[in-house]
């Protein structure tokens, strides 16, 4: 999907108008501030929380805790999950929209957070140089791990 170009529909952009929730911090206990049907809900997995609100999970190959809530998210609101990466190319960007996750979520959180990592490490692919790494993805380490930082 090309986004910018004279003419041309961002089914992103036509997507994000109907956005009806947003998540800012913590995850959904229960179905209080779910999205509505039809509606759309940006949320970032890839955010360093404290352990009580994730797994840890291989992140090119080093555990990174990573949060449950988007497998939770998906099945409280019966939603299919599509992964977006948005990519800078020049002045312009460019939108690599991947399929939705089939058979998401699973029943397995950690399993499920796994899948979701391992999507994240596609999108990284495309433009390494542009992903937010001063985030300190690394910080919070598994029981007994040292310090990257």
């Amino acid at each position: 999907m090309r986004c910018g170009k004279k003419g041309t529909t961002s089914r992103l952009a036509q997507l994000g108008r109907d956005v009806a929730v947003t998540i800012s911090t913590g995850t959904p206990k229960n179905g209080t501030n779910t999205p509505s049907r039809r509606s759309s809900v940006w949320y970032g997995p890839d955010q360093t929380l404290d352990r009580r609100e994730g797994v840890f999970v291989p992140f090119f190959g080093v555990p990174v805790l990573m949060v449950t809530a988007t497998s939770r998210l998906a099945q409280l609101g019966r939603a299919r999950v599509v992964p977006f990466f948005p990519q800078r190319i020049g002045t312009r960007y460019r939108v690599n929209v991947l399929p939705h996750l089939e058979d998401f979520p699973s029943g397995d959180d950690a399993a499920d957070a796994a899948r979701v990592m391992r999507v994240i490490e596609e999108g990284v692919r495309l433009a390494p140089e542009q992903y937010f790494w001063v985030h300190r993805r690394f910080k919070v380490r598994p029981p007994g791990a040292s310090s990257l930082y």
